[in-house]
């Protein structure tokens, strides 16, 4: 798991993440954040500014 404040708050064209399996959303600019972590296995939706790179840390 990841939290995903951390990860996404050092991303600065991240707009929108989206769980795909429920209504989580991490939506800091419409001051909306339910999505407190990225789970090994779920979809997610996200919509950036621009090229990002995100690297996660190898499942186990």
């Amino acid at each position: 798991e990841v939290n995903a404040n951390l990860l996404f708050d050092s991303l600065p064209g991240v707009i929108f993440v989206k769980d795909m399996g429920s209504n989580e959303v991490y939506w800091p600019g419409g001051g909306l954040n339910t999505l407190e972590k990225l789970i090994p296995g779920r979809a997610y939706y996200i919509k950036v500014a621009g090229p990002i790179s995100i690297t996660f840390p190898e499942c186990e």
